[in-house]
C-alpha cells in the first residue's frame, strides 16, 4: 500500500451514540509480539496479520455485492482459515471460527438476497441514523454513558481521534482530503494496522533502524488504541449482531484481534 495514496473508505456517518456497551472483564494489555527475524516463518505470520486486519476492516465498511461473493463462494472462509493456521491459533479456536465461516457458503445466485441481509445488519449495528447498536468510533464506543452532555468528548476532535491522527502522521500517513471520518473509526484503525504490517515485511533484511521504528509504531497503536476497545467491541457485536455473517466476524474478531 502507497502511503501516500492511503486513505480509509467513507462510511455513513453516525448521527447520535450508539447504545452503550455493557461492562466486560478485560484483562492487562500484553504488548504484542512484532517478529523481526528474517525467515519464512516470519514472512508468512506478517502477510497473516496483515490480512486479517484488512479482512475486518472490510466488514467495518458497507458491504458490496463483490463481499456478498466472497462469502458465498468460500473464498473468504479459505482466507479466514489461512489466516488463523499461519497465526498459529489452536483448536478448538481454529475450527470454530473456520467452521464459521465455512458454513455461510451458499448458492452464488443468492449473493443479492445476502447483500441485503448484510446491508441490513451493517446498518442497525454501526450506521442507524438514529441509535446504531454498536458505535464504530473508540470516542464513543468507551465514552462514559451517564457523562453529562457538556462532558462528553466530540468526534473530531476527542483524544482518541487527535492521537490516532498523531500515529499516523508519524508514519507518514494521513487520511485523504475528501474522508469526512473522525481519525478513531475502527475500520481506519484497521487498515492502519494491515498497513504496518505489510510494511513491517518489506523492512525485513534491510534498514534495521526503520525496521524498529515501524516495530515501535505496531507496539505504540496496539497498546494505546486497538487493546482499549477491541474486547468490548467483539463483545457487543456477537450480542447485537443478527445475521450469520457479522456473527462469524465478531467470533473472528474475539479469537484474533489481539492474537
Amino acid at each position: 500500500m502507497d502511503a501516500a495514496l492511503w486513505e480509509p473508505v467513507e462510511l455513513v456517518e453516525l448521527v447520535k451514540p450508539a447504545e452503550p456497551v455493557e461492562p466486560v472483564e478485560l484483562v492487562e494489555p500484553v504488548e504484542p509480539v512484532i517478529p523481526v527475524a528474517h525467515s519464512e516463518q516470519t514472512r508468512q505470520f506478517l502477510v497473516a496479520k496483515a490480512d486479517l486486519y484488512q479482512l475486518m476492516a472490510l466488514f467495518l465498511h458497507l458491504p458490496t455485492l463483490e463481499f456478498a461473493r466472497g462469502i458465498l463462494d468460500g473464498s473468504i472462509a479459505q482466507d479466514v482459515y489461512h489466516i488463523l493456521e499461519e497465526l498459529g491459533i489452536e483448536q478448538p479456536g481454529l475450527g470454530d471460527v473456520a467452521n464459521a465461516f465455512a458454513a455461510l457458503q451458499g448458492d452464488a445466485a443468492q449473493a443479492d438476497t445476502l447483500l441485503s441481509e448484510l446491508r441490513r445488519d451493517f446498518t442497525q449495528l454501526f450506521s442507524h441514523p438514529l441509535r446504531p447498536s454498536v458505535s464504530i468510533y473508540e470516542t464513543l464506543l468507551l465514552a462514559d454513558p451517564d457523562a453529562p452532555r457538556s462532558k462528553r468528548p466530540l468526534l473530531f476532535t476527542s483524544p482518541a481521534a487527535l492521537d490516532a491522527a498523531r500515529c499516523y502522521k508519524k508514519a507518514g500517513l494521513a487520511p485523504a482530503a475528501t474522508v469526512n471520518e473522525p481519525e478513531d473509526h475502527f475500520a481506519t484503525q484497521f487498515e492502519f494496522m494491515s498497513y504496518l504490517y505489510r510494511r513491517q515485511l518489506s523492512l525485513l533484511g534491510g534498514d534495521a533502524q526503520a525496521l524498529e521504528q515501524n516495530s515501535e509504531s505496531l507496539r505504540e497503536f496496539s497498546l494505546l488504541h486497538l487493546h482499549k476497545w477491541v474486547e468490548p467491541f467483539f463483545v457487543a457485536v456477537a450480542r447485537k449482531a443478527q445475521s450469520p455473517s457479522y456473527q462469524a466476524f465478531a467470533h473472528l474478531g474475539s479469537h484474533c484481534a489481539k492474537a
